[in-house]
């Protein structure tokens, strides 16, 4: 059984969407992009909209947790989008903070891409279409992120979500490592509960925002907080296995490395081997590295895929071609998030080559060259008979 992260591209990315029993992990980049948090309130209004029970955990110096659910974004065409399915799609963010047609973008990017690519399916236009496997409801909704849930929403869907401030843990002074033993203790409990057996119709997810912060609680031992962070990623990845439920987290990786190899802290990277699928976030506007207009006219950072869900299975089934998963981009609109592979466009030099200013030069240059040689061929043979 898999179920939708409530971001359609990166179910691509995962094979189709999140395997019950399954643990990702997000890197975010810096708090201020907030990209990471995005992804994390997609997965978290999606199960919300579809009816699933939803747990969410953060440290209220962060971001409460009941402020986590009050900006869970509105799925379009519902009572509660007075827009409708038609509403203008703009930039959010992005370079300069400007806003932009996407139809102008997507015009623009027509004119620039290369012939050889035309004729080739684009990643993500099988979204649309129908999946036996997903059952004949809405698999994966469609949100404006403009809009958050009303308060009678929240209220009406009180049973079935559950908030942790693990803030309140850490004011009676419990360590950062007490802090990770003891939600893992409460997420067994929920998970136990025998609510979400296989078979039942309910899915839990659980959502953790910004783990491993230092807002988590006092840190200064780091060797016995990253064996607690470990074991709490173990336990909870053991807990998830046989029922119907999967959890995804972020952490501030930014914090603790310079998330992209160059003076990795060995912490961060080990966690990647006890948990199921890994992304790290990269956003232009925040990032060390400097990028050209070919990617911030466009997008809004890259995808790093570290480590993609597999099940049951010796390779993911992941939708995305393998060269292909190493450059994805996205792009944050009001009512999508998309996530495509990115591809530079042609060089301005063969450009150049195919005006008509090149080519009456380059021919001028072939006329030339050929009388030159007619010359040497008549000067050559007055002064010499031998023919070579």
């Amino acid at each position: 059984m898999i179920t939708s992260t409530g971001i359609p591209t990166l179910d691509d990315v995962f094979g189709g969407g999140l395997p019950a029993g399954s643990l990702a992990l997000v890197h975010e980049d810096t708090p201020a992009s907030g990209f990471a948090r995005l992804i994390l309130r997609y997965f978290v209004a999606q199960g919300f909209a579809a009816g699933h029970s939803v747990c969410v955990a953060s440290a209220a110096d962060v971001e409460h947790p009941l402020d986590v659910m009050r900006s869970l974004m509105v799925p379009v065409g519902t009572e509660e989008d007075d827009d409708g399915a038609d509403g203008e799609e703009v930039d959010v963010g992005g370079k300069e903070g400007l806003a932009r047609q996407l139809g102008s973008l997507r015009a623009e990017r027509e004119l620039k891409i290369a012939w050889r690519y035309q004729n080739q399916g684009r990643f993500g236009e099988i979204l649309g279409k129908p999946n036996a496997s997903r059952g004949s409801g809405t698999y994966c909704f469609k949100f404006d992120i403009t809009k958050a849930v009303s308060q009678s929403t929240l209220e009406s869907a009180a049973g079935r979500v559950a908030l942790i401030d693990v803030n309140e843990w850490v004011e009676s002074g419990m360590a950062a490592s007490t802090v990770y033993d003891k939600l893992l203790a409460t997420l067994k409990e929920i998970c136990a509960s025998g609510r979400f057996s296989p078979g039942t119709p309910n899915m839990l997810r659980v959502a953790i925002q910004s783990i491993a912060s230092p807002l988590w609680g006092d840190s200064s031992d780091q060797i016995a907080m990253w064996q607690a962070l470990v074991r709490f990623l173990v336990g909870l990845r053991a807990a998830l296995k046989g029922i119907q439920a999967v959890c995804m987290m972020t952490i501030p990786a930014v914090l603790y490395d310079d998330s992209h190899g160059l003076s990795s802290s060995p912490y961060v990277r080990r966690l990647h081997h006890v948990v199921d699928g890994v992304l790290e976030v990269e956003s232009f506007e925040m990032s060390r590295r400097y990028f050209g207009d070919a990617y911030t006219s466009e997008y809004h950072g890259l995808l790093h895929v570290h480590r993609l869900p597999v099940l049951s299975s010796l390779t993911s089934a992941s939708r995305v071609a393998n060269t292909d998963l190493h450059s994805l981009a996205f792009q944050v609109r009001r009512k999508r998030f998309k996530i495509e592979a990115f591809r530079l466009p042609p060089d301005e030099g063969d450009r150049e080559s195919e005006s008509p200013k090149s080519s009456a030069a380059l021919s001028s240059r072939k006329k030339s060259a050929a009388g030159g040689a007619a010359d040497r061929d008549r000067g050559g043979g007055a002064a010499s008979g031998i023919d070579f």
